[in-house]
């Protein structure tokens, strides 16, 4: 029996397209616009890279066209490992180069403030500047 060409042809694109990695969103109206994770922390400046979704293993922000976000980090109050993560919904608000974040947390609601020290196509900048 031969081998249906189209058949398996089909299929190698499918297996393709699912393997492929998912491209993070870039909107070029405002550069905060999508998910950052992989955070590095010097002093109160944390520098985060553009990725395509959310780690479940650390902590990642996702910034939302309707002033939503998600945000993954610490879901208790033990932060000694093993720490477990899980999603938290909230809302930002931007002037000029100052992010405010409200989001909740499994203590109640968190607001912080963030000042945009740079962004890019790759890379977000914050100095954090307030906490409540």
């Amino acid at each position: 029996m031969k081998p249906n060409y189209l058949i398996m042809l089909t299929l190698t694109v499918l297996l393709y397209a699912c393997n492929e990695d998912s491209e993070p969103i870039i909107d070029p109206s405002n550069l905060l616009i999508g998910a950052w994770g992989n955070p590095s922390y010097v002093e109160n400046n944390i520098t985060f890279t553009r990725v395509a979704e959310l780690s479940e293993s650390g902590y990642g922000i996702s910034f939302n066209v309707n002033s939503s976000i998600l945000e993954h980090k610490n879901a208790g109050f033990c932060g000694t490992p093993p720490i477990t993560y899980d999603n938290f919904e909230g809302n930002w608000s931007q002037n000029n180069d100052i992010v405010s974040i409200s989001s909740s947390y499994w203590g109640g609601i968190h607001n912080f403030k963030w000042k945009i020290i740079s962004v890019d196509k790759n890379e977000l900048l914050v100095k954090n500047i307030n906490e409540d």
